[in-house]
């Protein structure tokens, strides 16, 4: 049994990769059932709205509650023998950072642990689990993190002092290292969009390979 979880990050070309996902699905579904926002996919709503709360919270309630609702979830999935399983959606890191008066992914270490917790009460410990997360420049990330945020009338900030404030956020590697800890042994990918860029489906390419599914 294999379950990729694509977690994060915001304003990393995560829209690209689902929408690739979504027109896709059909062609994957022998091979992995694929889970992602939209469509009235009601229960990973829930999912993704207890990991954003967790993140302004740090409630453990939440949390738990997270773990809970990814195992019942996976559990109830009528899959094939042999099939696996896609999850993608940036929520499991909780808000983006900026929003809600977050500075930062602390959450995001606990979020992908309960998550993988979850996954493993549903499939069973010795599921082969992995995470996917992209990753971007600081300096082009906080720029298009700080436009998202400027559509919202709560954001006042210029992008200079912004990206002061927010800049602990950008530093992927540290984020990255808490959670490889968090879920080990499931082993953590990590891709730059800016690697992705000349590839066919630009990030979405970077999960693709993960599924080991030949490319034709």
């Amino acid at each position: 049994m294999r379950v990729i979880v694509h977690a994060g990050f915001h304003k990393t070309g995560t829209t690209s990769l689902q929408s690739v996902l979504a027109l896709n699905r059909a062609a994957l579904l022998p091979h992995f059932r694929v889970e992602i926002l939209g469509g009235g996919n009601r229960d990973l709503r829930e999912i993704a709205d207890t990991a954003r709360a967790f993140s302004v919270t740090a409630d453990p309630a939440e949390l738990a509650g997270l773990q809970g609702l990814v195992a019942s979830w996976a559990a109830g999935m009528a899959l094939a023998p042999g099939q696996g399983l896609i999850i993608s959606t940036e929520d499991l890191s909780g808000h983006m950072p900026g929003h809600r008066g977050l500075r930062d992914y602390a959450a995001a270490t606990p979020l992908a642990g309960a998550v993988a917790d979850g996954v493993r009460m549903a499939f069973g410990k010795a599921v082969a689990l992995d995470f996917l997360y992209t990753t971007r420049a600081p300096e082009a990330w906080l720029k298009s993190l700080h436009w998202q945020l400027s559509k919202h009338a709560h954001l006042r900030s210029p992008l200079e002092m912004f990206s002061r404030n927010t800049a602990s956020a950008a530093d992927f590697a540290q984020v990255l290292a808490a959670i490889r800890n968090a879920v080990a042994p499931a082993p953590v990918h990590a891709v730059a969009l800016e690697d992705t860029e000349q590839r066919p489906l630009g990030p979405a390419d970077a999960l693709l390979d993960l599924t080991r599914i030949a490319a034709d």
